[in-house]
């Protein structure tokens, strides 16, 4: 049958999805009052919802997220579509993470499907500050989610507030959709979608994706070799550092940061041994308890000039020629002195954000009273100690502290 046959015969169940998901925006803008977006990878599943909204609206804000690790063709791809938009009046807004994941990749070690900080700072940080940027009252962003995807997505509802973007209502009109009508659509409205599904790649997102399957990388391989090198020269670098056989690359145990049963089993039977959890802690520190004091030191120097651009973050902040206080935990240049083992954990987790800050800006969107920036320059958070309140809000979604290490830094 030709595809012009297959839309026929579906015709009339594909319209009654179009019509419930048009239903569906309409009332969902109607209920949140916010400015209307569309968020739009670049995958077949954006470009649904982005058919949808040109159907349903005549303005709205179309914003592309690039998180550093795009395919090449899918960049193009995504210009072109832009041109098209602008012809139309729609507005094109592009979030733009550069090279946080290549530059976050020391602070964090390669991510896993149990380890995904490389969404929070190549995708949701980057987004919160544009979104903040241009709608600081926030906005209504459909996206392209289906419960089908996996079963997280299927226990989550069709419209929700993510903690990591406070600045977003997040809204999926294809939510009940599954993978062949989204094709019907884009087939039956003749829309022009990214070149590399003709490439064999069904996942056109990051390349170097952890929740790609074996076949999926395989398939990375054969059609994008130069990419894959790209992320193995990564992998054999942390191979070597977690003194990992090869089979922790070649047979894709890389992708979890604590091994499952089954990759557990999958090790035994290839008859390697591949360490249950990695971990990688730039930063470490000891604690003693010495005269009623709790002295924390960390492997390398106290920069107090960097302490200081944070500190209000944990109190009131009192500097004198060596060291700098914050209410009663006192930093200097080589220790940490506290009252109670509480304030010295979390003077450490104080300095793990100075120091190992990448810049995601996740932080400044949650900040309720503005009072974190990133510096150009320096691509790390500072805090304005005029308006900082010591609300703690920063820390609870500072990925170093919730991906990172979520048993301590839930402690906070």
């Amino acid at each position: 049958a030709t595809m012009e046959e297959v839309i026929k015969a579906n015709r009339s169940a594909l319209e009654e999805k179009v019509k419930e998901a048009r239903a569906f925006m309409r009332k969902t803008v109607q209920n949140t009052n916010k400015p209307i977006a569309v968020a739009f990878s670049g995958g077949k599943d954006s470009l649904a919802v982005l058919g949808l909204a040109l159907e349903e609206f005549e303005n709205f804000t179309v914003f592309f997220n690039n998180t550093g690790i795009e395919f090449p063709e899918t960049i193009e791809y995504v210009k072109e579509i832009e041109k098209e938009l602008k012809k139309k009046n729609i507005k094109f807004i592009i979030a733009d993470a550069a090279n946080a994941f290549w530059n976050s990749l020391s602070v964090f070690s390669p991510p896993g499907r149990d380890y995904r900080w490389c969404c929070k700072v190549t995708k949701l940080g980057p987004i919160t500050l544009t979104i903040k940027e241009h709608y600081p009252e926030g906005v209504l962003m459909f996206v392209g989610q289906r419960k089908y995807e996996s079963m997280q997505r299927y226990k989550q509802p069709r419209v929700w507030k993510n903690p990591w973007v406070p600045n977003e209502i997040g809204a999926s009109p294809i939510f009940h959709w599954n993978a062949l009508e989204v094709w019907l659509y884009i087939f039956s409205r003749k829309l022009k979608y990214n070149p590399l599904y003709e490439n064999r790649l069904d996942r056109i997102g990051c390349f170097i994706c952890p929740s790609s399957s074996l076949a999926e990388i395989q398939t990375l391989k054969e059609e994008k070799p130069q990419l894959w090198k790209k992320w193995e020269n990564e992998l054999k670098k942390w191979k070597d550092r977690f003194g990992m056989p090869e089979e922790w690359i070649t047979h894709g145990f890389w992708r979890w940061r604590r091994l499952t049963k089954g990759q557990k089993a999958i090790a035994r039977e290839l008859g390697v041994e591949v360490p249950e959890k990695r971990t990688w802690e730039p930063i470490r520190y000891s604690l003693e308890e010495r005269n009623g004091e709790f002295i924390l030191k960390i492997n390398t120097k106290i920069v107090l000039e960097r302490i200081e651009e944070v500190a209000p973050i944990l109190g009131e902040v009192s500097k004198e020629r060596d060291s700098i206080k914050i209410d009663s935990i006192v930093f200097t240049k080589e220790e940490v002195r506290a009252k109670s083992r509480e304030d010295a954990v979390r003077a450490y987790y104080l300095i793990k954000r100075a120091y190992e800050c990448v810049g995601c800006g996740v932080c400044v969107g949650k900040c309720p009273e503005n009072a974190l920036r990133i510096n150009p320059h320096t691509r790390k958070i500072e805090v304005d100690s005029a308006r900082c309140i010591h609300c703690g809000e920063c820390m609870e979604v500072c990925p170093l502290l919730k991906i990172k290490n979520p048993q301590e830094g839930s402690q906070l």
